[in-house]
């Protein structure tokens, strides 16, 4: 039965966050780059270098900078909405206009109202009987002049009664009320007074009008130019074979690409700018992969050994790695990708060296051990007529000094294992389109694979969905066949979802797919996606490794693989 095991993985901003610190050996994933990196027990996850893949041939370089937006097609015109039935909310009362002029006084009635008449005197009461109380003191008459004071008296006079008061009389009753007189005439109307300001508007809004039948959609921009190749140097090759290196341009010392020793940079790069400071960076063990940025399936691999500078212009001594294609044309505009030494790769297993043959035995000691002290004599008894026992036998000498120890011959110390990385590339020229759910294989993307080796793989590939913009949301799958293994997983991310979000999966039998749902945003083959697989696999039997897509859905124009994709392994044991 197949063991799946899962590598340490996470998107590279949760690993810098993390930020946490490997076992020797162990292995952690990017899963939105598909880059990883091999611990050392020591480095944390930021100082630790990615493992491009030691082997001989370079990692390929980045994908392009990405080329400018087409052109925004035209607005398309939406229809007015119906107007609202529903009535906004009325808006706060305004303030009180003035008050009108004071309409005209009527004229006064020309009749005057009748008097009232008066009413009957009242009766008057009758006359109360006398008082038997003296009545009250009459009115003071007038004060004579003031006399001598005489002493104060020491007793104070008594105070006067009061008299009653007389009982009143009754209240006569009240005469008629004379007829009302006659209205006066209405005078007529005044002026209308000025109109009041007007309110201030509402601070609620109305409710919104149905929305407009949606307007025809814009014509689509014209497709962007396509981004430069992405690179740490550009330049533009010299086929001349000697140094200096004329103005922005690169030279080799020979015109046959494996058979070169030297190389000579200009240090102004194909832009004018200054790169001296990166080509410092140039250090021995480096790999520097140098490609046509007309046809990027030539390209040469080497590696560094020294970097002198010249000035103007820096010598790299150099070792063939590999490549593909012969030598440039001259003036060929080429990018130059640096690929710094990798971590140190797993040691091989240690040789089986000849055992030494064993040495010869010691000669026989040629000095005798010492005698046995003899022991005491017995009693003499009579003489017996059967044998006696044997007497105890003397304690042997001791034993002589043992030979010289023979010298056997070293066996060879057996030879450092290497480690082994192939890739494959989707030659410039070729395209793959697949309308069917059907998994079919991707053109060239096929590796050989050893029983009992294993293996770490990865696959970087650009896809797009067809060329008609009714399948824009039409996803891909992408799968894997491979021969039996003890070993298997594989890690599978799809970009180009709704809101550039990514579809991930495993894959962990031959034959299995991981498909994608709906791809959004653009359609057509403007809108490139990135789609990654990574993994390890221990085949039990010989076989290939092969890469297989499909759509979706069943459609007229599927997902296209575009070229200049790749996939490669890396025998680690």
């Amino acid at each position: 039965m197949a063991v799946q095991i899962q590598i340490r993985r996470g998107l590279a901003a949760a690993w810098t966050s993390a930020n946490p610190t490997l076992a020797e050996g162990e292995m952690g994933v990017e899963l939105d780059t598909g880059l990883w990196k091999i611990g050392n027990g020591s480095d944390n996850w930021v100082a630790l270098g990615y493992a491009y893949g030691p082997g001989e041939t370079g990692v390929a370089g980045p994908t392009g900078e990405v080329g400018p937006t087409g052109v925004t097609g035209s607005t398309g015109i939406g229809l007015t909405g119906a107007d609202s039935i529903v009535a906004g909310p009325t808006g706060a009362v305004g303030p009180t206009g003035a008050v009108g002029a004071t309409g005209l006084t009527g004229q006064d009635s020309t009749l005057a109202g009748p008097t009232g008449a008066i009413g009957p005197t009242g009766v008057t009461g009758s006359t109360g009987q006398d008082s038997s109380v003296a009545g009250p003191t009459g009115a003071q008459g007038a004060t004579g002049p003031t006399g001598l004071t005489g002493q104060d008296s020491t007793v104070p006079g008594p105070t006067g009664v009061q008299g009653l008061t007389g009982a009143t009389g009754f209240t006569g009753s009240q005469g008629e009320i004379g007829p009302t007189g006659l209205t006066g005439f209405t005078g007529s109307q005044g002026e209308t007074g000025p109109t009041g300001l007007t309110g201030q508007d509402s601070s609620v809004p109305g409710p919104t009008g149905l929305t407009g039948a949606l307007g025809l959609t814009g014509a689509t921009g014209a497709t962007g130019l396509t981004g430069e190749m992405a690179a740490d140097f550009y330049s533009t090759f010299s086929t001349t074979t000697t140094a200096p290196p004329a103005d922005q341009t690169v030279r080799y010392n020979s015109g046959t690409p494996a058979s070169v020793t030297e190389i000579y940079v200009e240090e102004t790069d194909a832009h004018g700018q200054d790169a001296s400071t990166l080509l410092s960076q140039f250090t021995a063990g480096d790999l520097i992969r140098i490609v046509s940025k007309v046809n990027h399936s030539i390209y040469h691999v080497y590696r560094v050994t020294s970097n002198t500078d010249n000035g103007d212009y820096r010598t790299l001594v150099v070792v063939w790695v590999g490549g593909n294609g012969s030598n440039f044309s001259n003036a060929t505009p080429i990018a130059v990708l640096l690929s710094e030494i990798g971590a140190t790769g797993l040691t091989g297993s240690t040789g089986a060296g000849i055992t030494g043959a064993t040495g010869s035995t010691g000669a026989d000691s040629t000095v005798a051990g010492p005698t046995g002290a003899a022991g005491p004599t017995g009693l003499t008894g009579a003489d017996s007529t059967v044998a006696g026992p044997t007497g105890v036998t003397g304690a042997g000498g001791a034993t002589g000094p043992t030979g010289v120890t023979g010298v056997g011959i070293t066996g060879a110390t057996g030879s450092t294992g290497t480690l082994t990385y192939r890739t494959v590339t989707m030659a410039g020229d070729t395209t793959a389109t697949s309308s069917t759910t059907a998994l079919a294989n991707v053109s060239a993307m096929t590796l050989t694979l050893s029983s009992g080796k294993t293996y770490l793989y990865n696959c970087y590939l650009r896809y797009s969905i067809g060329n008609n913009a009714t399948n824009t949301t039409v996803g891909m799958g992408l799968g894997l066949t491979f021969p039996s293994a003890t070993i298997v997983a594989f890690d599978v991310t799809i970009h180009g979802q709704a809101a550039n979000a990514a579809y991930s999966g495993s894959i962990v039998a031959s034959g299995g797919a991981v498909t994608s749902t709906a791809v959004s945003a653009g359609g057509g083959q403007a809108a490139l996606y990135l789609a990654t697989i990574t993994g390890i696999i221990n085949p039990s039997a010989d076989g290939n490794l092969v890469l297989q897509y499909k759509a979706e859905l069943s459609t007229t124009s599927g997902p296209i693989i575009h070229p200049n994709c790749f996939m490669s392994v890396l025998e680690i044991a």
